[in-house]
């Protein structure tokens, strides 16, 4: 059964396939520039995603339009809800769980064609109807953001950043505010990141704890900045890690765990990986590991990249095969997720796509033991990314249907177009590669021995191949590569 979405500009969107074992794919296309950087899974295992729509085209200058939520039955089928704050332009980036059994919507908004900026924070029951609505002037900046909201005491602790145009640096921002969206206090740190930071509780909530890429405050370094509840700065702590820091998450009582990126061990050029590393409560550095191939940079999902429901199966996502910049036409590059159990040894390592190229936004380890993931991939035409939902099981998989628009592999193949190598990277050696020519005459016949590797392929005429991967269980994987 061909899986089929079709989105009009209006934003009619048709029910999605029933799938079985609570796995789904859904697709969100239409010609506007949109994101979507949270979700949150209901109790019924439905999910909640913030989409957000700004002008113009990505790789460019844009504003903010509209936001809306986009409502994911565990089935698959969709729905959304819109809200309007009269000619106010806004967008939302984050959801949570309020006091009330309802949502906390937070983003930011801004008068048309003014300089006027202002927090938004919106309280939803759970019939997702507004409760209350509250603006918070913040004119002296370009971008209001929010990573985390902690609920402590009663109130509500937002943890986020502040930026001026052109967004190259970030201030960070912690603010109390009351169950119904009045300010108790805030704090701006003086000390500008060199990216986004990422903010953690201590386990016993007595310390604010701040990670980021570099606060200046400390050279520039990889670093934590520790808050008390008032919230006032007490020191910088240098992290024993050397880049962008993404994903942190409490995995025992005892230990955390942050994802970033970080040069592939003993390799002297860049060759980024996603890492996974665990630390104490000291801050000290105890397992790790990292995930993706040798020669390309493999990052982790933008917003949130590691998730768990338990110690012993930690969820991770990323895309492998990163472009810096608008990526050219035939770029591919691939969706890449797995699982690890409590020593952060890879349970299974998948990658999604390849037929064009795929950055991820965020992974939710589910209630039924797999994961929800939301990415995006370029439509080289518009310049618009198209939302893709997969609702993965325990395995990573998806099932009861075949013909999915996305496709999940155990082997990456690269580049694409090629022209006297093609690169491979597989999770099961022994495998069959056979390639076709266009009038169906095998060109190419080889077993894939190692886990990774090259292939001279100099001698075949430029134009279409299909090939084929042949596993020992039985399974083919098919795909279209061009020779050039």
């Amino acid at each position: 059964m061909k899986i089929k979405s079709y989105h009009t500009f209006l934003l009619l969107l048709l029910p999605a396939a029933l799938f079985s074992q609570n796995t789904f794919e859904f697709w969100l296309e239409y010609p506007v520039r949109k994101w979507s950087n949270h979700a949150i899974e209901r109790e019924d295992g439905s999910f909640i995603a913030v989409i957000s729509e700004r002008s113009g085209t990505n790789y460019a200058p844009s504003e903010p339009t509209k936001a809306y939520l986009l409502l994911i039955s565990p089935n698959g089928d969709t729905a959304t809800r819109h809200y309007h704050f009269h000619d106010t332009t806004f967008n939302f980036n984050g959801i949570f769980k309020s006091y009330n059994e309802g949502y906390l919507i937070t983003g930011f908004a801004k008068l048309p064609d003014t300089d006027e900026l202002h927090l938004l924070l919106m309280e939803v029951d759970v019939n997702l109807d507004p409760v209350w609505i509250k603006f918070h002037d913040f004119s002296d900046y370009y971008i209001v953001g929010t990573r985390r909201v902690f609920m402590l005491n009663g109130n509500y602790l937002l943890a986020g950043g502040l930026c001026n145009f052109p967004c190259s640096s970030i201030i960070p921002l912690l603010m109390y505010f009351d169950q119904s969206g009045d300010v108790v206090s805030h704090y701006i740190h003086p000390d500008i990141s060199t990216g986004e930071s990422e903010y953690m509780l201590n386990s016993d909530s007595t310390r604010i704890w701040l990670f980021s890429p570099g606060l200046h405050g400390n050279g520039g370094w990889p670093s934590l900045a520790v808050f008390d509840m008032t919230p006032t700065f007490l020191y910088h702590q240098f992290i024993q890690f050397g880049s962008t820091i993404i994903t942190t998450i409490w995995h025992t009582d005892s230990t955390y765990l942050l994802s970033g990126i970080e040069n592939r061990p003993g390799v002297p050029y860049q060759d980024d990986e996603l890492w996974i590393l665990s630390y104490d409560t000291m801050h000290t550095i105890g397992l790790s590991n990292h995930f993706g191939a040798p020669d390309t940079l493999d990052y982790p999902a933008f917003s949130y990249a590691i998730d768990l429901n338990h110690p012993d199966t930690v969820f991770f996502a990323g895309f492998k095969h990163v472009r810096l910049g608008l990526p050219p036409p035939g770029r591919v590059s691939w969706i890449m997720t797995g699982q690890t159990d409590a020593l952060l040894q890879e349970r299974y390592l998948h990658f999604i796509g390849g037929d064009g190229y795929y950055e991820t936004h965020y992974i939710l380890a589910t209630q039924d033991g797999g994961s929800f993931i939301c990415a995006a991939k370029l439509d080289h035409d518009t310049k618009i990314y198209n939302l893709v939902f997969l609702k993965l099981n325990s395995e990573g998989l998806l099932t009861g249907f075949e013909g999915a628009k996305t496709q999940i592999r155990k082997t990456m193949i690269w580049p694409n177009p090629f022209s006297d190598h093609l690169q491979y990277r597989t999770l099961i050696s022994g495998t069959e590669l056979i390639l076709f020519d266009i009038s169906g005459r095998q060109a190419l016949k080889t077993i894939i021995n190692n886990t990774a590797g090259s292939i001279a392929v100099g001698s075949l005429k430029p134009g279409v191949y299909f090939y084929q991967l042949h596993y020992a269980d039985g399974r083919v994987e098919m795909g279209k590569l061009v020779k050039i």
